[in-house]
């Protein structure tokens, strides 16, 4: 009992609801991305360089999109809808990922054309789902300070997502092998292209349900009930008590910057009680006389090395989630394996979720103290996957998947409540959706690392000998110097 009371395990209606929501969503989007460059290359016969190009043009889109529907969202107060309909609508474009190249590989399979209406169909996907994830990120946050808690409890909650995340991706990764995925004999190889001999997957009559229909169909389940609890259950307008409170602290600290402050404290209780007492519209219209983009833009000017930090941890985390799945495949490493891969690094979030804002306050007083770590535990685990095929069998990458507790668990805990904390009142969509804009900055330059070294080779070297190996070596030394350069910042600091 003391460990629930001290974790803050315990459990409210409203956080029952929550959890529950972002057990769904997750679990839907653990259904379409790890298995989305295998959808690429098996279904579309696309190479690994077309496959990057793809998910290049993906994160282009969610640079802009995710912002952009934090935007709107806080302008015209219309968080609930434009969050359902994000979930829903990215879901149904990805499924027309599957279906449309039920109609056209046949046609254009593996060519330049394939490319192009493959890339077009992810990307529409993504700008369409760009505020699923930040806009349920702000209603996570909107939960927590509404039972009274702060930007730090975020990780409590966001575990619940790691879960259904690990529980989701293993099974469909035993439903895509159960129907039928041999994309060694669905392909010819001509030495210069992959060339599909007829419909890899979609024709298959030993299978009931073809194999490429199984991530897709799953994910749309999800979607549409991870939509469905967001539009009855989730609380999307602002919190009015904190959202005044922070009103008030930047009015504050905007005086102390002029050298205006005086003694006005019985000033402050006054227009506190002022705006606590009036109607939500009133409020909302009282702090949109401000210039909430100005704001927020000086926000992330006064955070700029954390906003660093993240660009380039979603760099490296870019890189490791595109390109991981291609490189286990090509050592050998079954659907299976990936789906446990996917799963074990899930377990090793949830606890890191769940004692986050201990370890904040207890070992690392700055974000930057978070991300040296975090930079440090990518260096070894890059360098765990370049000596990954010289050991006996693929299946030891998954101690090495343990570490992501710490580069993705703690980092994006960290980096939320940040984001959070610094939030100009009003704006807090806004902010979610910027911290996606930039993760998705970071992550077009980690995808364009891995497709241009991913296939590089050199023969001479024995260790460079494999797909993949030279580009793990790259991203372990880069990490390693992110690693050394955050130390020495926070030295001089």
């Amino acid at each position: 009992s003391r460990f629930v009371m001290a974790y803050g395990f315990g459990v409210s209606v409203s956080r029952l609801r929550l959890r529950t929501h972002l057990f769904v969503f997750w679990a839907y989007q653990a259904c379409y991305y790890p298995f989305a460059t295998l959808l690429l290359r098996d279904v579309w016969g696309l190479q690994a360089s077309a496959v990057a190009l793809c998910q290049v043009l993906v994160t282009v889109s969610d640079t802009f999109s995710s912002p952009l529907f934090g935007y709107y969202a806080d302008k015209h107060q219309s968080h609930r809808a434009l969050h359902v309909t994000s979930i829903v609508v990215a879901a149904v474009m990805r499924a027309l990922v599957v279906i449309v190249a039920w109609i056209a590989v046949p046609a254009i399979g593996g060519t330049a054309k394939a490319t192009a209406v493959a890339a077009l169909l992810v990307a529409t996907a993504q700008a369409t789902g760009g505020g699923g994830v930040s806009l349920g990120d702000t209603a996570t946050m909107n939960v927590i300070e509404r039972a009274g808690g702060v930007a730090d409890d975020y990780g409590r909650e966001r575990l619940w997502g790691a879960v259904g995340w690990a529980i989701a991706a293993p099974l469909v990764g035993l439903a895509m092998d159960a129907c039928g995925r041999k994309p060694e004999e669905a392909f010819a190889d001509d030495g210069v292209t992959v060339i599909p001999r007829v419909h890899p997957g979609l024709d298959d009559v030993k299978c009931v349900v073809p194999w490429p229909y199984v991530p897709v169909t799953l994910g749309l389940v999800c979607a549409l009930l991870a939509a469905a609890m967001s539009a009855v259950w989730l609380p999307h307008g602002r919190v009015v008590g904190t959202t005044v409170s922070r009103e008030l602290k930047t009015r504050d600290d905007t005086k102390q910057q002029r050298g205006e402050m005086e003694d006005d404290a019985d000033v402050d209780v006054e227009e506190s009680e002022r705006l606590l007492d009036s109607p939500v519209d009133d409020v909302n219209d009282d702090l949109d006389k401000s210039n909430l983009v100005a704001r927020t833009r000086a926000a992330l000017r006064s955070m700029f090395g954390t906003c660093v930090s993240v660009c380039l941890a979603s760099c490296f985390m870019a890189a490791q989630d595109i390109y991981f799945f291609l490189f286990i495949d090509d050592d050998g490493g079954s659907t299976l394996l990936c789906g446990l891969a996917m799963t074990l690094t899930c377990c090793a979030e949830v606890p890191i979720f769940a004692v986050a804002k201990h370890l904040r306050k207890t070992y690392f007083p700055s974000a930057l103290d978070v991300f040296r770590v975090v930079f440090l535990c990518y260096s070894i685990r890059f360098f765990g996957y370049f000596l990954l095929p010289s050991l006996p069998s693929p299946w030891f990458v998954l101690p090495i998947q343990l570490l992501h507790g710490i580069t993705f668990g703690l980092y994006y805990a960290t980096a939320t409540a940040t984001f959070r904390e610094a939030s100009p009142p009003g704006a807090e969509a806004s902010m979610m959706g910027y911290l996606s804009g930039i993760g998705a900055l970071g992550r077009i330059v980690g995808m364009s690392i891995g497709g241009v070294l991913y296939s590089v080779q050199f023969a001479e070297f024995s260790l460079f000998r494999s797909n993949g190996r030279f580009m793990w070596f790259v991203l372990g030394m880069l990490s390693l110097l992110a690693a050394i350069v955050t130390s020495l910042r926070l030295r001089r600091s």
